[in-house]
């Protein structure tokens, strides 16, 4: 099974919902004036990975985290839309570089990532991450996550990202937006 994470940013759950129809999630508007802030970050699922990340950037054990909830789902639950808490957001948006430098080698390491994280391409992730639930912070947008699960053999409706829909992953841009 293939599965697909977009993290991107909306004013309401109603905003956020409406992805579920557009033509392959967030990074596909229906028209320019649509468009969302979205990352797309293959294999980061957001509650347990990114619940280990925020575990590791609060101190706070996972039990103890909100959890995202669910806000919209179709195709028997293989397409979702969730919220993620507002918790997460600011403990990712409110990360100075220095603290996502000191984490980002511990959650490489978390057993979800069987052993293949690589904490070098963990940590570009993470700060674009931080770059866009910061944006979400100080605009007043919550962070959402739109999940499309495939089935082997399974037509996809998923495509590239359109650049003009994500965040720009230039690292040296990044690093004049988040560490100024």
């Amino acid at each position: 099974m293939s599965i697909f994470y977009d993290y991107f940013l909306a004013t309401t759950d109603d905003e956020a919902r409406a992805t579920l129809d557009w033509e392959a999630g967030p990074t596909t508007p229906p028209s320019p004036a649509a468009t969302l802030d979205t990352l797309p970050l293959p294999g980061i699922e957001p509650v347990v990975i990114l619940g280990t990340l925020e575990e590791l950037l609060t101190g706070r054990s996972f039990d103890d985290l909100e959890q995202s909830e669910i806000v919209g789902s179709r195709d028997d639950d293989t397409e979702l839309v969730q919220r993620l808490s507002r918790a997460f957001q600011e403990a990712i948006g409110g990360a100075p570089l220095e603290k996502l430098q000191q984490v980002v080698p511990r959650w490489s390491e978390a057993e979800e990532f069987w052993g293949q994280g690589d904490p070098n391409a963990l940590l570009p992730m993470a700060r674009d991450l931080c770059l866009l639930a910061r944006t979400g912070l100080e605009s007043g947008r919550g962070l959402y996550c739109w999940d499309l699960r495939v089935a082997p053999r399974t037509s996809c409706r998923r495509r590239s990202a359109s650049p003009s829909a994500s965040i720009n992953h230039n690292p040296e841009d990044i690093e004049d937006k988040i560490w100024r």
